[in-house]
Formats: C-alpha cells, structure tokens, sequence
C-alpha cells in the first residue's frame, strides 16, 4: 500500500516547524466543517429528487424513509408550507456556509504558514549565530541558505497538504457512509472501485518522492554553486574557467529540469487519467445499479451524485499524496537542518561573567585536533601573550595561527591543555561575556551596515561624537571622512568598493577601538598594504597600544610588520618553532630566518 509515514511523521514534528498541534487541529476542524456543510448540501439532494419523482405527495414520500418524517415535523414546526423552493434555498444556504468556511481556512492556513516560515527564519538564524565553529568547516553555505529558504517554503507548503489530505480522508468516508446509508448493497462495488482507482497510481507516488529528493539535493547544488562563483568571481575570470564553470553549473540545472519535467508529467498523468476512470467507474455503476438493484430514481440520482462528488475527492487524494511525496525531502531537509544547528549550539551564556581585563593570555600544553580528522592541528603549545603587548604570531600556511587565534575568544575549544586570561581558565568563562572584551579584523574586512557610522557603532550603539572622533583621529582617518560629502553617512558599497584597502582596515579598526576590547585580534593587517602603509599602521596600533593599554596580536607575513612588534611567535606544523623579537628570531629559527630575512 501507501507510505502513510510520509502523512504521519512530518505531523509528528511540525512542532520544530512552527505549528503547535492546536493550529492544526483548528485547520483540520474548518476543513471539516467545510466538509460537513458540503455533504448535507449534496445529501439534501436526495429529497430534492424524491419530492420532484413524487410530485410533492406527502404519502408517497413519507414512505421513502424516515427523514421525510423529520422533514415535515421540522417544516410543521416552522409553520412553513414546504415546497421545492424550501429544499433548494436550504441546500443554497449549505453552500454558502461552506464557501464561508473555505474563505476562513483559506485565510487561516495562509496566516499559520507566514508564522511558520517566519518561525524557520528566525530559529534558523539564532542558530546560525550560536552554532559552533566546527559545524560550519562539515557544511557548505550554499546548502544552508537553500534549506532555509526554497526547502523551508516548501516544506511547510507539505504541512498544508498534509492536513487537507486529511480532510479530503474524512470527506471521502462520508461520502461512503451517505451511499451505504442510500444502498448498502451498493457500497461494496463503490469501495471496490476506488481501489481500481486508485492502485494504478501507487508507483508514481514512489517515484514522486525519488524525484522530489533529487530536486532538493540539486537546489542545495545549485546554491551552493552559485554562492561559490561569486566568492571567487574574479578568480574564475582571470583563469578563463567561466566556461568550464558555465558548463558544471548548466550540467546541474539540465539535471534539475529533467526532474522538474518528470514531476510535471506524473502530476499531468494523474490529473487526467484520474477522470475519465472515474466517470467510467460511475457510468458501471449507474448501469449496475439500474440493471440488477432495482434502485429508484431518487436513490440513483443521490448516488451519482456523490459518485460524480467523489471524482475531484480521488483525484485531490492521489494528487495531494503526490505533493507530499514530491515535498517529502524538503520536509526532511529543513527538520534535519535545524536540528543540526540546534545541536551544535555553543551554549555562550554559560559560565562566569568578567569585567576587568588586563589581557594576559597563557597556553599551558594545548593541543587541538579538528573533528574527523586524526591529525594534529596543534601540539602541546605552552606560551604567554604578556598583557599590553603588541605580539606577531607567524607561520607558514597551515601551521595552525588561525586555530590558535579562535580558541582565545573560544570559537574552538582545545582537544587536550588548558588556556588562561588573567589566570582564569577561559572554559569557565561564559562566551559571550569574553567576546565582548576581544576585537577582531579579518584580513579581509566585513563590513555590516549601510553607512560607515553604522558600522563602526556596530559593537558600540552608545558611543558619543567624542569617542567617535578620538578613534577617528587615532588610526588617522578624521581627513578622509571629512573630506566626504556625506561625512559619516556614507553609504558603503557592495563589499565596500567604495574604499581603497588601507582605508577598510583603518575603518574597520575604529569599530574595534569604539567597542573598547583589552584584546585585539588583527588577521594579517598588513598583507594587502605596501611597505610604507604597513609601517603606518604598525606605528598607529603601537599607538593604540600604550593609549589603551590593550594586547594586540596580529598574524602577518611581512618582515616590515613583525621587525617593529614586542615580541614574536613561531609557529610551523601546529608546533612553536620559536619565541622572541625579530633580532633573535633570525639567529635562532631557520624558517624565521628564510622565510623574514
């Protein structure tokens, strides 16, 4: 039979989507409600017919069941005259109700999916944000945003179907109870018939699903994809690789149509097939029912009825369950997105809060290993980063900076050792109350905001012109934003185009310096500068330094960078290979010496 899990088991869970159980339940009932109207509606046809194959005969009808009994004690109650025009404005006011009813679900499951889909965004991005480190170096961007956005749509669309596949169940039930209630010698070659019906469909159910997992994971490609070329847009350009790239890209979609295409033909097969079986079916019955029951012509009439009814019920059932096939994988997808990213929650709350900082940092045996990897990013590093200092850590690529780097402000915590601030172990400190004491600058600048003065207050909402204008003054950019036409509200660029790469890191520093950080991370400074802006900055920070009595520690590869610092780390192959300034380093450690001489 049918994988009814694909009905059940998003049900179960669409609590981490969103939608409380209650939500669903009150979907379900309107749809019922619905339902039910529209049933009496269709069932009332039925003294409808009889009263015109009767000609109004109050005998003759009350012989053909006990409803013209409540019929005429309701009417006598009413002091009404019943006629034709009775039964006909009842059925008419049945139907209006039921069209009322099917603008309140309509409106209601509208409303639920915008919370739903606002619901994903949000737990999603809070994840994001708290998520550990590590589960971002196992994913891939594109697949994220593609969750989050195509497969979150679609997967609560899924819920929708879901409850009105339910609905349209009910529905279909009611319609068997009416016709056994009409002529239960009917109901059996009914039920037989909507199995015929329905069999013939059951492999392209299966195949719907195998196609609807195919389209997601060649969205989660795509995005990806596309993401990635635009990261390395310039790359791509320059190595004449846009043609290759255009051929990968055009492989996936190709990929992508051929499902889109083989979807669209099952749901057409359905559509159209479904019909004329059904009416086929009916036609059978109706000659049965004529040839061997002996039924009467109001009885025949009701039945048809509801056969011709039940067309659009089996028809909405089989394409219905297509949907939720086709949908399965996106459900599948954006449950198990935001689990992951609930389960990789740092938890930044937890642990002691700090104030006063003065910045000495000490590794006492720390060693890391990344996840699913057996080797040794860093081994057994034991060093102080004395407060108040301006300190270069270098290393050739792949010697472990950057993962010395992220387990001071602990976006990765060591395999083995332990690491200090001011003599308290840093893992009893809560995240993200030592983040608010650490500055950071990428090597390359992200920029958030639209505006300069939006950025820089990025860390700081509150701080005043004063602080904004010391800070300004002190990495020597007061000239360039005065020189603006709109000072501090300069939009920024897309990538802040608008800048040139000296003028983004001393931007960027201000945003530091406002946040008031006793430690401050800077991510190769100077790569990007020539040797007479690398001195200019190196003499600014040394100015930060004694004017704000902070650490500073920068990765760099310049020799002009490192030659003016306090004191200098060595790292190669997750090892110290040597502690000192640049005079001693140069007797005292080869790769120094070859790689900074």
């Amino acid at each position: 039979m049918f994988d009814l899990s694909l009905v059940y088991k998003p049900l179960v869970r669409s609590k981490e989507l969103g939608f409380s159980y209650s939500s669903l339940i009150i979907m379900f009932l309107i749809n019922l409600g619905k339902t039910l109207f529209e049933l009496i509606s269709i069932g009332l046809m039925l003294p409808i017919f009889q009263f015109m194959e009767n000609k109004g005969n109050r005998d003759a009808l009350l012989e053909n069941g006990e409803h013209w009994k409540y019929i005429y004690n309701i009417s006598e109650y009413l002091n009404i005259n019943l006629n034709i025009g009775h039964l006909l404005i009842i059925v008419f006011c049945m139907l209006l109700v039921r069209q009322v009813l099917g603008f309140i679900y309509m409106y209601y499951q509208g409303i639920k999916k915008a919370i739903s889909i606002k619901y994903i965004f949000d737990q999603a991005v809070k994840c994001i944000f708290n998520a550990q480190l590590y589960y971002f170096d196992k994913v891939n961007r594109g697949e994220i945003v593609n969750d989050l956005t195509t497969e979150a749509e679609k997967c609560v669309t899924g819920i929708i179907k879901i409850i009105q596949f339910l609905c349209l169940i009910v529905l279909l039930v009611m319609y068997l109870i009416t016709i056994l209630y009409v002529s239960n010698e009917s109901i059996i070659f009914v039920i037989i018939s909507l199995g015929i019906c329905l069999m013939p469909f059951r492999p392209i159910i299966a195949k719907s699903k195998t196609i609807g997992k195919n389209i997601t994971y060649l969205n989660q490609k795509i995005v990806s994809r596309v993401i990635n070329f635009i990261e390395s847009v310039r790359v791509v350009r320059l190595s004449n690789r846009h043609f290759s790239e255009t051929r990968v890209f055009n492989k996936y979609s190709d990929n992508l149509k051929s499902n889109y295409i083989k979807l669209v033909k099952f749901t057409a097969i359905i559509a159209h097939c479904i019909e004329p079986l059904v009416i086929g079916i009916g036609f059978v019955f109706v000659y049965v029912a004529i040839t061997y029951y002996d039924l009467g012509l109001g009885e025949i009439g009701i039945i048809s009825v509801m056969v011709l009814r039940l067309l659009p019920v089996v028809k909405d059932l089989i394409s219905g369950l297509q949907s939720i096939a086709s949908i399965n994988a996106s459900v599948e997808a954006v449950l198990s997105r935001i689990n992951d990213l609930f389960r990789s929650d740092e938890k930044v709350g937890e642990g002691d809060k700090i104030s006063d900082v003065k910045g000495e940092i000490i590794f006492s045996n720390v060693t890391f290993t990344y996840p699913m990897s057996k080797k040794r990013s860093l081994e057994d590093i034991s060093l102080v980063f004395p407060s108040g200092k301006l300190i270069g850590l270098v290393g050739s690529s792949g010697s472990g900076k950057s993962t010395l780097i992220d387990m001071i402000p602990r976006l990765r915590e060591p395999t083995m050792g332990k690491i200090f601030l001011d003599g308290k172990q840093i893992n009893k400190i809560a995240k993200n109350s030592l983040r608010y004491k650490i500055g950071y600058m990428s090597q390359k600048p992200q920029f958030i905001g639209s505006t300069i003065l939006d950025h820089i207050k990025y860390e700081n909402e509150n701080a005043n012109e004063v602080e904004i204008e010391k800070a300004l003054d002190l990495v020597g950019i007061s000239d360039l934003i005065n020189s603006l036409p709109n000072k501090l509200l300069t939009k920024i660029e897309e990538g802040a185009e608008n800048f040139s790469t000296g003028e983004k890191l001393r931007i960027d520093l201000v945003r530091i310096l406002l946040k008031k950080s006793k430690i401050i991370i800077l991510d190769e400074p100077t790569a990007n500068l020539d040797p007479i802006n690398a001195r200019n900055l190196i003499k600014q920070l040394k100015t930060i330094q004694n004017t704000h009595s902070c650490t500073i520690i920068l990765i760099s590869h310049i020799p002009e960078t490192v030659k003016e610092v306090d004191m200098v780390v060595v790292l190669e192959k997750g090892k110290i290979n040597g502690i000192g300034i640049h005079e001693e380093l140069v007797k005292s450690s080869i790769w120094y010496r070859q790689a900074f001489q």
